[in-house]
């Protein structure tokens, strides 16, 4: 093995050939069958002018059904005078007459590239040029499919023998197609017919289902009706005659059935029911954000079916294409560093997967403790101390493990690890949690069915992964129980993070609803078994870290979770496992469940630049829940109990792509309308049919690894591409924004006020972009923080009038920009901007505070405050009517109306949200009222107030800054991906599909390769400089340079007959 290793440690060279503009033709002797998709340099704009180099002889083309030539010896033929753009995308024979020990003839264009127009083709045979970004099978089949025609076969002369690919029984040799290469297309466009007194291709079956319609032979003149039948409906067509038809269907998800025959009036059920969609699965992943970082594509996820391997997703960009697989099968995703997530396949042409990582934090129990130097204990003394697993965290884990004093060893060494859960999408067997907590909810309240506002929903927990040492094995569930571990130890979890809201706000609504004859609420600590979820303990302890902990505590979890904020665990001891023999380390979830005072179901609508609905995008919110759109782009987020400590809720719409659009809505909004609903329009690039997508933004980047020495291919080489991408992991947090640090780039940080807003800054008198920050990475010009903002805004520029009317607080746009200079010659290289950043300026809550007693009477009682995070106005009659109150903010002679809908409760930061009106404040301001007045918070209900007294004192005069905050923050990441992973093929091949140079059109990207194999020297860097995009509006490819066309062994006049035409 080491000479093998020896002989194999030789640098890789990347042999690359790309081409964002332009192309290389190479011309062996003989025939050669090639593709034109660039245009030529200036100066060489005819087909003669073009092709007039020594040993071109003769060139065909085959235009509009008919044969035209040139030939370069006699210069004669109608060919040679039409302009080169005249052979764009078409295939061309093209004949050469070389000497033996000659090379091969190479013929570059510069001018810009195109990829293959399919409206430019017509039924029958067509000699065709594919151009960038087709080079497969299924990318081709996928871009005629957005076109009413039909592709049958298609041929490809290669080393002087043809290839087919029978498109219709996906049969035939042809797998790989080559942009550089020619292929005969032999095709059926749709029929046009009449449909609804309407002149069309496209039939419409309905709101799922539409159609094109073939004729097998030639199609007659005459007319005559044809019924199609579906969904119990009949949809009349008057269509051209002929003998049969053949009717091709699609979905509007872009699936494709089988084509279907048909001679008259034909129902379409059976065929639907029998028939599978064509078009094959694809699979993109998300990794969850670690460290409050956005969600981002994840690459080198392996993918397996019942323990078998099914393939690894190496391109994050064109995710991975799933076999055939039926509905609801179940899959299984692991990535190093990630919790594994189980994913149940749908009968859609897009699946998404969300993955969490993984925390690395674990540790260790012995079955032999070591006690001393000099003595081993298979048991540890019943006075021992009581531990934390993980431990040594320094305050900065999430949850741990208390092990109560007097444990023993567990018989078996154990490595523990704790995950905290980040979203509820990696909880497993959650329907079955949910079911466990409703029918628990029953019996604890005495129900025999669920309130009309049931909610639940995981509030914490974590995955627990328990490794035997010894064995290097996982232990299963059943492995996991006291009994099979030796019940060694009382347990029970610690835990701070959460995946959702505020444990002082759980805490307070605890405290006034736990007994709740309305709203009654608890929370309860279930763990996974082998049986599946169940609950372990009744009810929580929340503590505060600074004064909470009982000794064993404070001695065991105080130093590892974080001090400054607060955490939960059970309300009992042993809840986790005891020493009676009970329990087991088993995964955890804290429960939260009772019925809503406030629920609501939202519809969010996901549509395009033309206004179309979108289906199967995924739409998340906050990334805790997320679900996919229907065939009318909808997608609803049932029972959402709305949150005490947000103002607003954050979404992001996903479709197939690295492009992101987000949406704010205030609670304030959702709160006032019963059903509510929004739109989202999401960004048009994503849209375009595929053809002018590739044209205008995308390209495809090919290569091949070889042996420097053999120039041998290298199978399975790990080939990386690198490139700029700020704005990746572009995010809001805690009052800043953040986007990636890089040293040498310039980023500019913008505001404006929001169109359509009241809200005015004093810098800020006008709808125009106002810059906030200028700085490189190197000096932290990556982050924007509150106090940058906030300072920039209240200071009037030299040319302001500092007494101009103006507002404190609002909603705004903010923008960033971040210029990169790559090569550190002082010019830009590539621009970076992200406009989709909003951020809402309030009043600091701090400055309002209770001012005296809520009032009260038999029947209802206003409790609450900031503290508990809500106002709660209190039924204590049980004769007296639900306690669904109008809430008023009274400010000397004006009155705020908080609510149109009539609720029992409004949240703290919903008053601060309503007293954060421009309009409000400004009066505020000019009345001085901001620095002192008395307010009174009133929930009326039957005619009869019920008041909370306030008072509202802010520094404005002294310390104007300090009065603000930011209430909310959005951002979303940009299109960018900063490191891409491919693996070479057989023939020591990678490819890059759907690159974007220039992601907002502003300049090109430079691009770095790496290479990298375990039986070969790491390559430090690329063997060839970056790889710079030239300008250009139109990038395109070229294949690997490796892969040159071989010569042919054709000598005669004429080009090679096409094949054979399909019979009918």
């Amino acid at each position: 093995m080491s000479t093998l290793r020896a002989i194999l440690s030789l640098l890789l060279i990347l042999s690359t050939s790309t081409a964002f503009s332009g192309q290389t033709l190479t011309l062996n002797n003989g025939w050669n069958l090639v593709s034109l998709y660039s245009e030529a340099e200036e100066g060489r704009a005819t087909v003669a002018e073009t092709f007039a180099i020594d040993g071109i002889e003769r060139i065909f083309a085959f235009i509009d059904g008919r044969w035209q030539f040139y030939d370069a010896t006699s210069n004669t033929g109608s060919l040679g005078a039409e302009p080169l753009t005249h052979l764009l995308n078409r295939g061309v024979w093209i004949k050469t007459s070389l000497s033996s020990d000659a090379p091969p003839i190479e013929l570059t264009l510069t001018g810009p590239s195109h990829s293959l127009d399919p409206n430019t083709l017509s039924s029958g045979w067509n000699l065709i040029g594919l151009g960038s970004g087709l080079n497969d099978i299924d990318s081709f089949n996928q871009q005629m499919a957005l076109y009413p025609i039909r592709p049958q076969r298609l041929f490809a002369f290669s080393n002087g023998s043809w290839q087919f690919r029978d498109l219709t029984s996906h049969s035939g040799s042809l797998t790989d197609l080559d942009p550089h290469h020619g292929l005969w297309l032999y095709l059926n466009t749709a029929l046009t017919l009449t449909q609804n007194n309407q002149t069309t291709s496209r039939i419409d079956l309905g709101d799922d289902l539409y159609g094109y319609l073939f004729a097998e032979g030639t199609p007659r003149d005459t007319p005559q009706p044809l019924t199609l039948r579906h969904n119990n409906t009949d949809y009349p067509l008057t269509v051209p005659q002929a003998d049969n038809y053949t009717l091709q269907l699609h979905d509007p998800y872009g699936s494709d059935y089988a084509p279907l025959t048909l001679s008259g009036d034909t129902d379409l059920s059976d065929h639907l029911a029998q028939t599978e969609r064509l078009r094959p699965t694809r699979l993109y992943v998300y990794g969850l954000p670690d460290q409050n970082n956005p969600a981002t594509l994840l690459q080198e996820v392996e993918l397996y079916q019942n323990g078998t391997l099914l393939g690894t997703l190496t391109d994050p960009v064109t995710g991975f294409e799933l076999p055939p697989l039926s509905a609801s099968t179940e899959l299984t995703l692991k990535k190093s560093g990630y919790l594994d997530t189980l994913l149940e396949t749908t009968d859609q042409p897009t699946l998404y997967a969300v993955m969490q990582p993984a925390t690395y934090q674990s540790g260790q129990l012995l079955q032999n403790q070591r006690l001393n130097d000099d003595y081993t204990a298979t048991r540890p003394l019943e006075a021992s101390a009581p531990l934390a697993v993980p431990n040594n965290g320094n305050h900065q884990l999430g949850a741990v493990l208390l092990h109560r004093s007097g444990r023993d060893n567990p018989n078996r060494s154990l490595s523990i690890r704790l995950t905290p859960y980040q979203s509820q999408s990696a909880i497993p067997d959650l329907e079955q949690l949910q079911s466990a907590a409703a029918q628990d909810f029953l019996t604890e309240q005495n129900l025999t069915e669920l309130p009309e506002r049931w909610h639940w929903q995981v509030i914490a927990g974590s995955q627990l992964d328990i490794i035997d040492i010894s064995r290097e094995t996982r232990l299963t569930l059943s492995e996991r129980s006291a009994d099979s571990l030796g019940a060694y130890a009382t347990i029970d979890p610690y835990q701070s993070q959460l995946l959702q809201g505020d444990l002082n706000n759980y805490r307070a609504l605890l405290e006034e609803l736990r007994d709740s004859r309305d709203y009654p609420t608890s929370i309860d600590l279930y763990v996974r078994t082998a049986s599946g979820w169940q609950k372990a303990s009744e009810g929580v302890r929340i503590i505060d870290p600074l004064t909470g902990y009982d000794n064993q505590e404070s001695y065991a979890v105080k130093g590892q979770l974080p001090l400054n904020r607060p955490l939960i665990t059970s309300a009992t001891p042993g809840s986790l496992m005891s020493q009676q023999n009970s329990g087991g380390l088993y995964d955890y979830a804290f429960v939260l469940k009772q019925n809503a005072p406030i629920q609501r179901d939202l519809t969010l609508t996901l549509i395009d630049a033309q206004g179309q609905p979108l289906p199967n995008a995924l739409i998340a919110l906050d990334w805790t829940r997320w679900g996919l759109t229907d065939t009318n782009g909808q997608y609803t987020f049932t029972n959402l109990t709305l949150p005490l400590d947000r103002t607003a809720l954050n979404f992001e719409a996903i479709h197939t792509s690295t492009a992101r659009t987000p949406l704010t809505l205030s609670i304030n909004d959702l709160v006032d309308t019963p059903a509510p609903s929004a739109t989202l329009a999401l960004n048009d690039t994503l849209n375009r049919p595929l053809n002018r997508l590739l044209e205008s933004q995308q390209l495809t980047l090919t290569g091949s690894i070889v042996d420097s020495q053999s120039g041998s291919p290298i199978v399975g080489a790990r080939v990386r591409l690198q490139a700029p991408a700020a704005l990746a992991n572009l995010h809001y947090h805690q009052g800043t924004f953040s986007a990636y640090q890089l040293h040498q780039a310039n980023y500019t940080w913008q505001i404006r006020i929001r169109p359509g807003t009241t809200s005015r800054l004093l810098r800020l008198l006008d709808n125009q972009w106002r810059t906030l920050k200028q700085a490189s990475g190197s000096q932290n010009g990556h982050r924007l923080t509150q106090s940058e903002l906030l300072q920039e805004l209240i200071i009037a520029s030299d040319d302001q009038d500092p007494n101009a009317p103006f507002t404190l607080v609002g909603d705004f746009d903010l923008s960033l920009t971040v210029e990169h200079d790559l090569d550190q010659n002082g010019t830009i290289d590539y621009t970076e901007t992200a406009t989709n950043m909003g951020v809402s300026i309030a009043l600091n809550e701090t400055y309002l505070t209770l001012n005296g007693s809520a009032t009260a009477d038999e029947r209802y009682q206003l409790n609450g405050g900031p503290d508990q995070g809500f106002f709660l106005l209190k039924r204590l009659d049980a004769n007296a009517p639900a306690a669904d109150a109008l809430w008023q903010l009274r400010l000397g002679e004006t009155t705020l109306s908080l609510n149109t809908q009539p609720t029992p409760m409004i949240s703290w930061k919903q008053l601060l949200q309503h007293l954060s009106d421009p309009t409000t404040l400004a009066n505020l301001i000019t009345s001085g009222a901001i620095e002192g007045s008395d307010l009174a918070l009133t929930a009326t209900l039957n005619g009869t107030d019920y008041s909370q007294p306030l008072r509202l004192a802010a520094p404005y005069a002294d310390e104007p800054l300090s009065i603000l905050t930011l209430q909310n923050g959005s951002a979303t990441p940009g299109q960018g991906l900063p490191e891409r992973i491919a693996r070479t093929d057989e023939r020591g091949r990678y490819q890059f599909n759907d690159i974007n140079p220039a992601f907002n059109g502003d300049s090109f990207a430079s691009l770095t390769l790496e290479a990298s194999h375990p039986s070969y020297q790491p390559h430090p860097q690329p063997s060839c400089p970056p790889l710079r995009a030239p300008p250009s509006t139109r990038p395109s490819t070229s294949p690997p340079s490796r892969l040159a066309m071989s010569p042919s062994a054709s000598t005669s006049a004429t080009p090679p007959p096409p094949p054979t035409p399909p019979s009918a």
